[in-house]
């Protein structure tokens, strides 16, 4: 089984906040960027890569990519950071048969449709099902945009 230290949801993907906090705070070895259409877009793909530290290895990944990936020995031994831009990715993951315990939720910024909760967090009504599917499925998701910020439910929130 993969050792995942971290799964974050963040539409911004590689920033500084991840790159400077959350990869210093937990130690990982690889970031996997789960994200169907990033790895369909040659271009972004490029960008996120370059944006990741040179000390840790990317890898972009469709969700089908990831999945297989998880579930067999190739991470093992390695700190792993998972990182997608949407909460129907992690679905997509448990519903693949990946454990999930924890959900980070640092990045899902105000649009057309979504309803302002918490700070920079802004979900649509598709996603607060979702989320609230994930809770009943034993994934416990905090927003915290920094390791030193104190985690916040979401389900208190929603």
């Amino acid at each position: 089984m993969a050792n995942i230290q971290l799964v974050r949801i963040d539409e911004r993907m590689i920033h500084g906040q991840v790159v400077t906090q959350w990869l210093r705070n937990i130690h990982c070895d690889r970031i996997l960027l789960v994200d169907d259409g990033v790895f369909a877009d040659e271009f972004l793909k490029k960008v996120v890569v370059m944006a990741a530290p040179a000390d840790v290895a990317i890898e972009v990944l469709t969700v089908d990519m990831a999945a297989d990936s998880l579930k067999s020995d190739k991470f093992r031994e390695q700190a792993l950071m998972i990182l997608v831009r949407h909460p129907s990715t992690v679905e997509a993951l448990v519903g693949k048969g990946i454990k999930i315990t924890k959900l980070n939720l640092g990045g899902m910024g105000t649009k057309p449709g979504r309803k302002r909760l918490f700070k920079n967090i802004a979900i649509s009504s598709e996603e607060a099902e979702i989320f609230k599917r994930l809770a009943a499925n034993g994934v416990v998701t905090t927003i915290q945009m920094t390791p030193n910020e104190k985690p916040v439910d979401l389900m208190a929130k929603i």
